[in-house]
């Protein structure tokens, strides 16, 4: 099936997905969420760490070439660092 082009957060288009977390990976995640949350301008949908995560997974995929190596750790790096020069 094709990837949609909708971008959406309608429950019923969404597919769950277990992750286990670091515990600093969830305190700061949490956190930024939080953070984020409480400084909306606009008081319409929420945001939790679940709407981050989705972020996150929009920007690997549509960015793939931020991801070489051969273990998460590598994996992390090579993106950090592609990040870190743009």
């Amino acid at each position: 099936m094709p990837p949609s082009t909708k971008e959406t957060t309608e429950p019923d288009e969404l597919r769950p997905k277990w992750v286990p977390l670091r515990r600093d990976q969830y305190g700061a995640l949490s956190e930024l969420a939080r953070d984020l949350q409480d400084a909306r301008t606009h008081k319409g949908e929420r945001i939790t760490e679940n709407t981050l995560i989705r972020v996150a997974i929009d920007i690997i995929t549509k960015y793939p070439e931020l991801l070489a190596g051969n273990t998460e750790d590598e994996l992390r790096a090579h993106a950090l660092e592609r990040l870190h020069k743009h």
